[in-house]
This record gives structure tokens, sequence and C-alpha cells, in this order.
């Protein structure tokens, strides 16, 4: 299925987003944050703030934004070159680079006033 996507200019590339997630998708990325971020004992009459996270585990939001970037990045280029996505090349961005890529990802299916 090709899905439209946006292109961001982080540093020196050229990236491809998605503009939306699926369904499917987004609740991936939900079952890695409750799974392992200490998310208990929820229930659909819930309010957010009631909601208590486990914030001793950390690691599950970074999985989460690795496995946010593994889905919507579909393209990166340096120049004429095409970069494969990896964990690796995520991870040494820049950091500027990085909450700026992190960023925009976050701002995927957030409805515009």
């Amino acid at each position: 299925m090709d899905r439209k996507t946006n292109t961001i200019k982080i540093g020196e590339y050229e990236i491809d987003i998605l503009t939306y997630f699926t369904w499917g998708e987004a609740s991936d990325i939900q079952a890695i944050l409750y799974s392992d971020a200490g998310v208990n004992n929820l229930s659909p009459n819930m309010r957010k703030e009631d909601v208590k996270i486990d914030l001793s585990l950390g690691k599950a939001m970074i999985e989460a934004k690795y496995k946010t970037a593994e889905i919507c990045i579909k393209k990166i280029k340096k120049g004429e070159e095409n970069i494969p996505y990896s964990r690796d090349w995520l991870y040494n961005l820049n950091v500027d680079d990085g909450n700026k890529l992190m960023e925009a990802i976050d701002n995927i299916g957030k409805k515009k006033d």
C-alpha cells in the first residue's frame, strides 16, 4: 500500500515520513509502551491523569521511539545517496537533528487547529 509522505530536511538529510499511522501501527507502538512501561490496571473509564507509569522503565519509551521511526521513515537521502533506515543511523544523529526528527514524527496524526 502506497501512502502519502512529507519530506523534511534534517541536517544534511532529506527524510520522507508518513503523514498518518494505521490503526495496527499505532497499536504496535502502544503495545510496546503498555507491556514494558509498567502501566497496569487500565480501565476504559480511567482519566489520563490517573494513569501512573513506572519511569524507571524508560527503555519502553526508547523502544517505542525506535519502532515509531521504523514505521514512519520511508526514505532517507543524503544528496543523491539513498541511506537505509537503521537504529544505528537514528542513534548517531546529533541531538538537535534527532529531536527535530522526533518532533516531526510526534506530530503525525495530530489534528491541526
